[in-house]
């Protein structure tokens, strides 16, 4: 991922509140310093940096356990509390906070870090973080070369974080170098000349992460929730593609966000209730032969008259989709109409159902329909009276 998208992919996971973004890279790939050259575009003050390999225990992350007094039955009674850690930021501040590492994270600290990578609402020990600030990390890949403490089997881990794979190029590193003055004109135009000594970005994909090879994976559901809002918030802030592939690729590995964008590029083609009732033309563009979309948009339309979420003027867009489902489809949906509760809709029903009677080529279609169940019943009888 360049350093573009991994802007984006932050505002999607930020507006989200769905996983925190966890920058995978080799030792050297610019993981961190990627970081401190975004964080002003991302609208933060400042950046704190913490290393869980060198906190010794967990009250190096959540404070020294002390006391308070608190009122209990008229007596003033000692309870334990903690000392505020030094790195948290205070109320009002607009801080990054950057987990580095965070595969190096100890025993000890890893139950204490749970908390500070939820991704809704961080916090570690007592202690929120400000509504300001927000929590990204970064980690080796899991591979051979790298002997971290932190297994990232543990589903806890994976099912917090979203790991998107970042992959040092020539131009970033020469616009880094230069902006922040710490490599000279000398290197970078000697790198640019001879980019074979620039290197790879290293041999791992984040599915490393994910997939085991003869193991059968748990259903997560939480997961799916996150992926479901990494894409919903994605196409909101009109993130592109590859950008949100990428992010669920990271919380759910490829073979689950390859099937899934595909099936949502399809989806995206569905005709759906809103397109019906705003577009007098949405009918012509509906697939009648897929029974299952029928029935699904007569269930949304329900659904939206009995929580009152219908602008009645809109309704008439509607007639031209009932007069080509399937007879019985929808003498059934009139019969809803009629006979169900509606107590609660205001009298929205009522209008809906005059307009629909309204109309002449509806109610031959109903009229058909009684027709041929009349038919049904009669020879039903006569051929119980032969019988």
């Amino acid at each position: 991922m360049k350093l573009s998208d991994v802007i984006n992919a932050q505002r999607v996971c930020k507006e989200s509140k769905q996983a925190t973004l966890c920058l995978v890279g080799v030792s050297g790939s610019g993981k961190t310093s990627i970081w401190k050259q975004i964080y002003e575009e991302l609208g933060y003050e400042g950046y704190v940096i913490l290393r869980p390999a060198l906190l010794a225990d967990a009250a190096d992350l959540i404070g020294l356990p002390d006391f308070e007094l608190i009122e209990c039955g008229g007596k003033a009674v000692k309870t334990t509390a903690f000392m505020r850690p030094k790195w948290l930021p205070m109320e009002g501040q607009k801080i990054l906070v950057i987990v580095d590492e965070i595969n190096r994270v100890t025993k000890d600290v890893a139950n204490a870090l749970f908390g500070l990578i939820e991704a809704e609402r961080p916090f570690v020990g007592e202690y929120v973080l400000p509504e300001e600030c927000d929590v990204v990390a970064t980690c080796n890949p899991p591979t051979d070369n790298y002997a971290g403490v932190l297994d990232f089997a543990d589903a806890a881990w994976t099912s917090r974080l979203c790991f998107v794979k970042v992959a040092p190029d020539i131009e970033t590193y020469t616009n880094y170098g230069r902006k922040s003055g710490t490599v000279n004109d000398v290197m970078l135009e000697f790198l640019n000349k001879n980019p074979k000594f620039f290197g790879t970005s290293g041999d791992f994909e984040v599915d490393m992460f994910f997939t085991k090879d003869g193991e059968t994976e748990e259903t997560n559901t939480r997961s799916f929730t996150k992926a479901s809002g990494i894409y919903t918030t994605g196409k909101e802030l009109g993130v592109d593609r590859n950008t949100i592939f990428e992010l669920i690729r990271g919380i759910k590995g490829l073979e689950f966000a390859t099937a899934f964008m595909q099936f949502a590029d399809e989806y995206n083609t569905v005709i759906t209730i809103d397109d019906l009732l705003t577009d007098p033309e949405a009918h012509n563009r509906f697939d009648y032969t897929a029974l299952s979309g029928v029935s699904k948009v007569l269930e949304d339309f329900k659904h939206r008259i009995e929580n009152q979420k219908v602008d009645i003027n809109c309704t008439d867009n509607m007639i031209p989709f009932l007069r080509k489902i399937p007879l019985d489809t929808l003498q059934g949906f009139i019969n809803w109409i009629i006979y169900s509760d509606h107590e609660n809709d205001n009298g929205f029903t009522t209008q809906f159902g005059s307009v629909l009677m309204k109309d002449e080529e509806l109610v031959k279609n109903l009229s058909l329909v009684r027709n041929v169940k009349k038919k049904d019943n009669i020879d039903e009888e006569q051929t119980n009276e032969n019988n």
